[in-house]
């Protein structure tokens, strides 16, 4: 997979899948940022990601971590990431080179003849841009099957054809290819548009449990299965894929959650074939089919093995005896499945049902399998732990064998005339005589174990020299003059058998060959009906309903379930309103234009183009970012994008800072959306416990068509004894704003102390109040409470006194006693501090209320009057 970001966040991309020979280009997205390759990463898991190494900074610090690590010396790896993070010069990316590069491929030459793939262009050729040249028509055609507007998406493939050039030169020079088959070579040449799919990012996938997240693998941890990622538990395509019989089908339901689908004749169709496979008619057909389907292998692989028949370099067969059968397996199933298909009924205008009978022969397949299994001897061939060709095969090759069998049995007679020319002595020892491929016949005599050469080799015979050839196994081998003769005249047999054994297996493989794309279209057709069975498998077991799918946006459901959450809780209790819990909403939606049915009553899903979230805040080690950053990215990637057929689910925006800036920030975020007016309004699903954005008015004014609000149904029995029994969640949504979010509640339940919930309690009110909380004091003992208030009195007496009577006091002015009247204001201090003691001070000698004197409207701030209530003047 090759990708590139440019300056503004605009991401393309690029990938080759070798098994099925398809070089994919993405559309450019933009403003798609690193999300959007995240979420790439996580739709095709690349073994190898290209890169060019001007590329910015945030996406090699993004791809860097989870590449797999190589010694300085490129050589063994330290770290087993998910991928090989490879940088290519930039050149590579270029457009123009990478347009003519896509225009030479050969995917548009004669489909007689066998394409040159990766032809690039040489200079000496017509330029590109002459008009009616061959590379000219080729980009007219080119153009047709791929947007050329997608710039750094076409910068990509260029990039990929490179690498595989260069990956085909390197298999090509080391041998290590298939003889007969070009390496890496593409055959088709295809761009996935992202306007027939739903967009869902690697947030929407991870937070709705579509998938499950990989987590990030840091170098050095590793677990006891030597393996530095770890997955999480069940998500919806574990789900939905365990009802799948087949590898193909399982993958091709993951492909279908990632990539939802916006064409209502596909959504309807897929409809179509659920409904059909459900019909009591065809439940019994349905059933045995896929019991078929999961003796159904993928045959890709095996394939290439099959094909490769004969490894040549060592001259002998190479064969893999399970893939034959598999071979055997697949057309035999393949044709039962057909069988199964056509007994089905009420499937007229379903299109898979014509796929299968218009593209899928079984016929071809039968004879196939009828010639593999009249040519291999599968239970000798096991024993043997070798090939074994049955008898009737060839007829040739018959003869060669019975010649063969003809010299065999003269053998031993050959090896008693051996042991009468030969001394007495040395009779047992001269062992048996045999003939081996290459080697021809040979004398097995047993061996000296002080020497390891034969206990008698003819040394005592004047006239026939004995060679030694090989020891093995205790035995010696020899040649004499009677073995070379024997080899001159019958010594080519083995060969002569090997090579008829080769030329029938390369006949079979040709046969094979010529199935190839009938096998693989059946493998892939047959594996979106296991995907569809999967489909119609949840739809019966977890009882869930076709949604009704239309062009208005709309999104209606009545008695909606979580998929995932109705599984492992004893009770799921279904919403019964039209908005329902977040997550099941956003998952019905998605399911719905996957095709399948729903966990709902009944639904009704409007076209849907993307579903964006700011629920779930994945922070790492290895990221700098803080949480509260994190929910921003995500805030504002689902403001970028959306649109007026987006649905946005915003869970708790704003919770990561202050209580005031985080209701500030979801009331600013919420009436964004609200003055796009009706014809660019998105559908947003928002939950939060800032109750100041209700309280303040944050977002009155608002009409209630563009505003709804809705809140959770407790019910509440604060006189039950247990703590538990207070409160009660209904898990149902009811219209209009919640009294109250129960945090306190929540946290008795809890076993929060008593006194510090009643401390809250007493906050809560004077927020409500709109007291600031820095002018609120801490709780304050009965001793420190009554200095306070002495301390009070004093301030507001001294402020009290007329101008002019401190200064005339400290100048000696003998009407005024300044001491007789500090000592009666200390007096009342003290006085009125013990009448009104029991006012201020609870049962627990902590503070209970506002701490003005009587009297006074205004608010003093108070400050603590010292160690004693004695003034030192």
């Amino acid at each position: 997979m090759a990708v590139n970001m440019d300056r503004e966040g605009k991401v393309g991309c690029a990938y080759y899948s070798a098994v099925d020979e398809t070089l994919f280009l993405e559309d450019d997205i933009a403003m798609g940022g690193i999300e959007t390759v995240e979420t790439f990463l996580l739709h095709l898991e690349p073994t190898s990601v290209l890169i060019s190494n001007r590329a910015a900074d945030s996406l090699v610090q993004f791809l860097e971590p989870n590449a797999q690590k190589f010694d300085d010396d490129q050589t063994s790896r330290t770290d087993k990431g998910p991928y090989i993070l490879r940088h290519l010069v930039s050149a590579q990316f270029n457009y123009d080179t990478a347009r003519e590069l896509l225009a030479n491929v050969g995917i548009f030459s004669d489909e007689s003849q066998e394409p040159d793939p990766l032809q690039v262009q040489s200079g000496e050729e017509e330029p590109i841009q002459c008009i009616g040249s061959s590379s000219h028509i080729n980009l007219v055609r080119l153009a047709r099957i791929i947007n050329l507007e997608s710039q750094l998406s076409v910068g990509c493939a260029g990039a990929v054809l490179t690498d595989l050039e260069r990956r085909r030169a390197v298999e090509e020079e080391s041998g290590s290819g298939e003889e007969g088959k070009v390496p890496f070579r593409v055959k088709r040449i295809k761009m996935n548009l992202s306007t027939d799919t739903m967009l869902l990012g690697a947030d929407a996938l991870i937070s709705l449990n579509i998938i499950r997240p990989h987590l990030q693998a840091i170098p050095g941890l590793r677990g006891s299965s030597d393996e530095p990622r770890a997955k999480e538990n069940l998500s919806v395509a574990d789900l939905l894929a365990s009802l799948a019989s087949t590898t193909q089908g399982k993958q091709k339901v993951r492909q279908m959650l990632l990539r939802p689908s916006l064409n209502l004749d596909v959504i309807h169709q897929r409809q179509s074939t659920i409904h059909m496979m459900l019909d009591p008619e065809n439940v019994s057909i349905v059933k045995s089919m896929r019991k078929l389907l999961k003796r159904l292998k993928s045959p890709k692989t095996l394939l290439l093995h099959v094909k490769k028949g004969v490894d040549r370099v060592r001259g002998h067969l190479s064969l893999r005896m399970g893939d034959w059968k598999a071979v055997v397996r697949f057309a035999t199933v393949a044709a039962n499945v057909h069988q199964a298909v056509t007994s089905l009924v009420r499937t007229s205008g379903l299109e898979i049902i014509s796929k299968i009978c218009d593209t899928i022969d079984p016929r071809p397949f039968l004879l196939l399998a009828d010639k593999i299994m009249r040519t291999f001897d599968f239970e000798a061939s096991k024993d043997s732990q070798r090939t074994i060709i049955l008898s009737g095969a060839s007829p040739g090759l018959d003869q060669l064998r019975q010649e063969l069998a003809e010299v065999c049995d003269m053998l031993p007679d050959i090896r008693d005339n051996i042991a009468r020319e030969a001394p007495r002595w040395a009779n047992k020892h001269i062992l048996h005589c045999t003939v081996m491929e290459q080697s021809g016949f040979l004398i097995g005599v047993a061996i000296k174990p002080d020497t390891g050469v034969g206990v008698y080799y003819g040394h005592d015979l004047l006239d026939d020299e004995w060679e030694l050839v090989f020891v093995t196994e205790g035995v010696a081998y020899y040649k004499n003059k009677l073995m070379h003769d024997l080899d001159s005249q019958y010594g080519d047999l083995p060969s002569y058998i090997t090579e008829e054994e080769m030329l029938l297996v390369m006949e079979l493989s040709g046969h094979v060959r010529e199935q190839e794309k009938a096998i693989l279209a059946a493998s892939e057709i047959y594996g979106e009906l296991d995907s569809l069975s999967a489909l119609a498998s949840a739809a019966e077991k977890y009882n869930w309903v076709a949604p009704t799918m239309t062009t208005s946006n709309i999104i209606d459901i009545i008695d909606g379930r979580h998929p995932l959450q109705e599984l492992v809780v004893p009770s799921f209790i279904p919403n019964n309103c039209k908005s329902v819990y977040m997550k099941q909403v956003a998952l019905i939606v998605q399911l719905a234009h996957v095709g399948s049915f729903v966990p709902a009553g009944r639904a009704t899903i409007g076209l849907t183009d993307r579903i964006l979230t700011r629920i779930l805040t994945r922070e790492t080690v290895l990221d700098d970012q803080s949480a509260f950053m994190i929910d921003i990215k995500q805030a504002a990637f689902a403001l970028n994008f959306a649109t007026k057929r987006s649905l946005l689910v915003v869970d708790e925006f704003g919770k990561g800072t202050t209580a005031s800036n985080g209701a500030a920030l979801l009331a600013s975020y919420l009436s964004h959306f609200i003055e796009l007016g009706k014809s660019q309004q998105p559908k947003v699903l928002a939950a939060t416990h800032f109750h100041e954005v209700f309280e303040n008015g944050l977002l009155d004014g608002y009409q209630e068509d563009d505003l709804a609000l809705a809140h959770m149904d407790v019910r509440l029995n604060l006189g039950a004894d247990a703590i538990e029994d207070q409160v009660t969640y209904l898990h149902r949504l009811l219209p209009g704003r919640g009294p109250s979010s129960l945090g306190i509640k929540c946290a008795e339940m809890r076993g929060i102390p008593a006194r510090i919930l009643n401390r809250a309690d007493e906050i809560v009110e004077m927020l409500e109040a709109g007291v600031s909380l820095t002018q609120v004091p801490a709780r304050l003992s009965g001793e420190e409470l009554q200095r306070q208030i002495e301390a009070t009195f004093l301030t507001r007496w001294l402020l009290a006194l007329p101008r002019g009577v401190l200064e005339r006091a400290k100048n000696g002015d003998p009407s005024i006693d300044m001491r007789a009247m500090l000592e009666q204001a200390m007096r009342d201090a003290r006085q009125a501090a013990l009448d009104g003691l029991a006012e201020y001070v609870g049962e627990d000698g902590g503070l209970s209320g506002d701490c003005e004197m009587e009297g006074e409207e205004e608010d003093i701030e108070m400050e603590d009057a010292g160690e004693s209530s004695d003034f030192d003047w």
